[in-house]
């Protein structure tokens, strides 16, 4: 996708299944970094609005993606920070989602806010 660079809108046909086929990957392989990178690559080739709007954005996402940013920021590995790029910018289209928090926590809704909360405090106070 790099060669793309200079002409990042040729591949918009091509972004939708692409995008689509690497979420569904990342639902099948858990947390794998490769992935992230891909999708890291074509947000930078493309630009991040773009992507973010063809990313899954669904309450159901909301959880999944919660819990991966909690993971990424608990890694001292510095070669994550592409994982976390793409998860930080996939969170900002989800919290734009409509929805009371009880449906992600029935019981406790404030603890998936909490865990993230925390989590932010946690990347915030390192400076790399």
């Amino acid at each position: 996708l790099d060669l793309y660079q200079e002409n990042g809108p040729l591949l918009d046909p091509y972004l939708p299944k692409i995008i689509e086929s690497l979420t569904q990957a990342l639902r099948v392989h858990d947390h794998h970094n490769a992935i992230y990178r891909c999708i890291y690559v074509a947000m930078k080739v493309r630009g991040y609005k773009t992507i973010i709007r063809i990313l899954p954005h669904t309450v159901p996402d909301f959880n999944y993606i919660a819990t991966r940013i909690t993971i990424a920021f608990k890694s001292p590995d510095p070669s994550l920070w592409e994982t976390q790029y793409v998860l930080l910018m996939w969170m900002s289209t989800l919290f734009m989602l409509p929805f009371p928090l009880r449906t992600l926590d029935p019981t406790p809704a404030q603890s998936v806010v909490a865990a993230l909360a925390g989590t932010a405090q946690r990347a915030l106070s390192d400076p790399g």
